[in-house]
């Protein structure tokens, strides 16, 4: 019977083992499970996060794309209104140049109209001493006849 008891004893001991062990392997094969599933859901998060990031990165590229076509078309008008504001340029300096010769004719014009009343006078004064002169004849003339 001690033999026997002893066998059991063992037997339990064994049992005891087994179940120690089994519970220790359960306990690592549930830890191992968690840390799957928990790793899925990062993957999961990380992929969900890329999608996210992946299109907000095809809206910035078609964005960008606008933005470099109204860069391109500001240049163009650039280049445009600069050509416009080369030829009023132009126009403004030859204005300007038919100004200045036009204020110098004007100028001109008017020392000559200065000097043409001045003759003027001359000749009225002139006109009007020999009116006088031709009055005064007359009498000499009458009064000889």
């Amino acid at each position: 019977v001690d033999a026997r008891d002893e066998k059991i004893k063992n037997v339990n001991k064994l049992v005891e083992l087994l179940k120690y062990e089994v519970d220790a392997r359960d306990e690592k094969f549930e830890k191992h499970t968690n840390m799957v599933v928990k790793k899925d859901d990062i993957i999961g998060n990380l992929e969900t996060s890329l999608a996210e990031v992946n299109c907000e990165l095809a809206n910035f590229k078609k964005w960008n794309k606008k933005l470099l076509s109204k860069k391109e078309k500001l240049a163009e008008d650039c280049d445009d209104l600069e050509k416009c504001l080369s030829k009023a340029v132009k126009k403004l300096d030859k204005k300007k140049a038919k100004l200045e010769k036009f204020t110098t004719e004007k100028e001109n014009a008017q020392y000559e109209i200065g000097l043409l009343k001045e003759l003027n006078e001359n000749i009225l004064e002139q006109m009007s001493v020999l009116k006088e002169e031709d009055v005064s004849l007359r009498d000499r003339v009458a009064q000889k006849d």
